[in-house]
């Protein structure tokens, strides 16, 4: 389950009985309710990535001033891998999945 399906599923037990006099009101609420959560989602994602990458520019200018065979190096090139795996894990959908979180 998703996070914004919980958060939907919350709105439902919190506002059993919501629906504006009409059914589609409802549903136009939860629609609502959807984009602006995938909205803030984005904008999570897209800022945390910035910073990602910001802190990889300091690490490839740190990376670079030492010598290719140290191990300071190759920790460099393990971080970087890392951050990889971030940025691609930022593309994944958010669940309650505890495989997915670690």
């Amino acid at each position: 389950m998703t996070n914004t399906e919980k958060i939907l599923e919350e709105f439902d037990e919190i506002f059993p009985t919501f629906n504006g006099g009409k059914k589609a009101i409802r549903g136009l609420v939860k629609s609502f309710l959807t984009t602006k959560i995938a909205q803030a989602i984005a904008e999570d994602r897209e800022r945390v990535g910035g910073e990602i990458e910001k802190f990889r520019t300091k690490l490839e200018w740190a990376g670079i001033q030492t010598s290719p065979e140290s191990d300071q190096r190759k920790e460099y090139i393990k971080l970087d891998k890392y951050l990889d795996d971030l940025l691609s894990s930022l593309d994944k959908p958010l669940t309650d999945n505890k495989e997915d979180n670690g």
